[in-house]
């Protein structure tokens, strides 16, 4: 029996005949990238749902800016009512965060906020325990938000 499909070939022959494609460009410096993205749908059926893609429609973008937006206003309004005593912190880790330094507590609730709407950017077309779509999350997520806003500016209007 005979394991020719085993043997290596030998190394002085080279297959390739042009330099390496890869060697032209690194991610992150092609212009053409960052305008036009790479992939917009998932290669195979089936797997759309656990793989990310370059490109995203506007309405999946403004979702995400709108939360992230009403994050800041929330972080801004809540440092405002502590200080002028209306209000306190109703989370207890940020709560200790706030009353140890304000800037570390704006820092990272931006820091876990941008983080985590990149992560539900990436997988808005995946299902959540089978039953939401993580897009459908966001859409709740962008609601409490603007419910708490909404709660901070009547503070401030009748509270003061």
């Amino acid at each position: 029996m005979s394991r020719s499909w085993f043997r290596q070939r030998p190394r002085d022959k080279e297959r390739r005949r042009r330099s390496d494609r890869r060697s032209r460009h690194v991610l992150f410096t092609d212009w053409r990238w960052a305008v036009n993205g790479r992939r917009s749908l998932s290669r195979r059926t089936g797997e759309a749902a656990l793989t990310g893609v370059d490109i995203y429609e506007g309405p999946l973008f403004l979702l995400a800016l709108g939360i992230f937006t009403l994050s800041c206003l929330d972080a801004a309004f809540t440092i405002t009512l502590v200080r002028l005593g209306i209000a306190s912190e109703a989370n207890p880790f940020m709560s200790a965060l706030l009353s140890y330094d304000i800037q570390t507590f704006v820092n990272l609730k931006i820091a876990l906020t941008g983080g985590g709407l990149v992560f539900l950017v990436a997988l808005a077309d995946a299902i959540l325990l089978r039953r939401v779509s993580v897009r459908r999350l966001m859409h709740f997520l962008l609601a409490i938000y603007v419910a708490v806003v909404g709660w901070e500016i009547v503070q401030f209007a009748f509270f003061r």
